[in-house]
């Protein structure tokens, strides 16, 4: 049994969508998919509460049906949930957690455990839960784990796809299909 650790916004729900309708929509903001990243968004002068409203607006209201799951994620992580223990790993707030456990059970993707680290690191969680494999779509949070024991995966997105990865312990993968024929091997 392989502990495996997976961010959620981006890496299994689909939210860079919506968020760039949301941006557009609630707050004006011509919002090109390629700049839909955090650090991206704060860089063109989104304000981190502005962001943070947007967040909320998706997974806080009627409008988390409205996501999709990233393609080809539920199939993987339900055929992973096999014999491995799934961890969500997300930076969401504690106020979050249960809206997004409700879209989890509403698209039918079967995990162990939510993690919140909006008040410590990914790094503390992946180790306090002997996390084995990780992916996210945040270069910079992969970079944060110090545990060589970790498998990194970087899932590229239209806004991480031109980041260079200089850290040979993180693997890009292109999708989830790529991702579950790398991680397969490690199981």
């Amino acid at each position: 049994m392989v502990n495996i650790g997976i961010d959620f916004d981006g890496v299994i729900a689909d939210t860079w969508k919506i968020k760039v309708y949301l941006a557009r929509k609630y707050f004006g903001m011509d919002l090109d998919p390629k700049n839909a990243s955090k650090q991206r968004m704060l860089n063109q002068g989104v304000s981190p509460e502005v962001y943070d409203q947007i967040f909320r607006r998706i997974m806080t209201s009627s409008k988390r049906y409205l996501v999709e799951p990233v393609p080809f994620s539920k199939d993987i992580i339900n055929t992973l949930h096999w014999g491995n223990k799934i961890y969500i790993i997300t930076s969401r707030h504690d106020d979050e957690i249960n809206y997004i456990d409700d879209w989890l059970n509403h698209v039918g993707i079967k995990y162990h455990k939510i993690i919140n680290t909006s008040d410590t690191s990914k790094n503390d969680a992946c180790l306090k839960n002997q996390i084995r494999i990780f992916l996210d779509d945040d270069l910079y949070k992969l970079e944060e784990i110090r545990n060589d024991h970790i498998r990194l995966f970087l899932l590229r997105q239209p806004y991480n796809e031109d980041v260079e990865i200089k850290d040979k312990r993180i693997t890009s993968v292109r999708d989830w299909r790529e991702f579950y024929e790398k991680a397969k091997h490690l199981l």
